[in-house]
C-alpha cells in the first residue's frame, strides 16, 4: 500500500523571511472569510505541495522594506479589497482569480 505525503506550509509574518525554494505566495488584507477560501484553494490544488504564505496585516505596524522583499520572493502575490481578490503577481499559467471565486 502507497501512502501519499501531504506537503508542508509555512506562515510568515513580519519581520521574518524565508530562504528556500518552496513556492511562496504573499496574501494581503485577507478577511477570515478570504483566508477561508484561500485555505480551500491551497487543500484542493496544492495539498502537496511546500510552500510559504507570507501575510500581510494593514492593521498591524509594516515594514514597507520587509513589503518589498517578501513581494519579491513571492511566486504569487493577492491582494484584498473590497469583497473581492486580486492577483497581482503570479508564476502560475491557471485563473487564480477564477480558482479563488469557486
Amino acid at each position: 500500500m502507497q501512502t501519499s505525503r501531504l506537503g508542508s506550509l509555512t506562515l510568515v509574518t513580519p519581520p521574518s523571511s524565508i530562504e528556500n525554494n518552496n513556492e511562496s505566495f504573499c496574501i494581503v488584507n485577507f478577511t477570515k472569510q478570504d483566508q477561508d477560501k484561500f485555505s480551500k484553494f491551497i487543500n484542493k490544488y496544492k495539498p502537496h505541495d511546500h510552500l510559504n504564505i507570507y501575510v500581510v496585516d494593514k492593521d498591524k505596524k509594516l515594514d514597507l522594506q520587509w513589503l518589498t522583499s517578501v513581494i519579491e520572493k513571492s511566486h504569487t502575490v493577492i491582494i484584498s479589497t473590497q469583497n473581492k481578490l486580486k492577483i497581482l503577481k503570479t508564476t502560475d499559467a491557471d485563473n487564480l482569480e477564477d480558482l479563488l471565486h469557486e
